[in-house]
């Protein structure tokens, strides 16, 4: 798990080195993706976080 990160991070790295060379101000198909993929990452920890704190919720009430 960690060489995949490690892999994702500098993978992104290097993408936004060669967004900076040739900023044109659009995004490239890279840069989407990768937006889409954290959010949905994001989307998923707060519904993790939720149902953990509805489920220790239920069980206390």
């Amino acid at each position: 798990m960690n060489q995949l990160v490690a892999y994702a991070l500098s993978w992104a790295r290097e993408r936004g080195r060669e967004a900076m060379r040739r900023d044109d101000g659009a995004l490239s198909v890279e840069q989407v993706i990768l937006t889409v993929v954290l959010l949905a990452l994001a989307v998923a920890v707060a519904a993790a976080i939720t149902a953990a704190v509805n489920g220790r919720i239920g069980g206390i009430t």
